[in-house]
């Protein structure tokens, strides 16, 4: 009996790992290069500012500092939305049902669990 039980689980957990949390158009977006360079100086540029590093540094790289950590913050802004939109999408769908069998409602509330953690 505990065998089995594990078993549910460890399916329902390689289900809820590798169900998308974004759509496809959205990743396909994501890897564009000008959106991973975008990115990386969003994500840079963040770091710079939070490690006060930009005091040795003259204004014009606070500013170009500042735009990107903008441009990063909407963007995640962006993302999350999307992303939020599409896990209830898939909660609501029958995506991340597990048909072993249909009393089996252990696994598919695992990887329903797993998914929104």
């Amino acid at each position: 009996m505990k065998n089995n039980t594990i078993k549910r689980l460890v399916i329902a957990f390689k289900k809820g790992i590798l169900t998308p949390t974004l759509p496809d158009n959205i990743i396909k977006i994501q890897s564009y290069p000008i959106i991973r360079i975008i990115r990386f100086l969003g994500g840079f540029s963040f770091l710079f500012l939070v490690g006060k590093s930009y005091l040795n540094y003259p204004f014009y790289i606070l500013y170009i500092a500042m735009f990107f950590t903008f441009l990063f913050t909407i963007y995640h802004i962006i993302i999350s939305y999307y992303r939020f939109k599409h896990i209830i999408a898939l909660l609501n769908s029958d995506k991340l049902d597990i048909r072993n069998s249909p009393l089996d409602r252990l696994a598919t509330l695992g990887a329903r669990a797993l998914l929104c953690f």
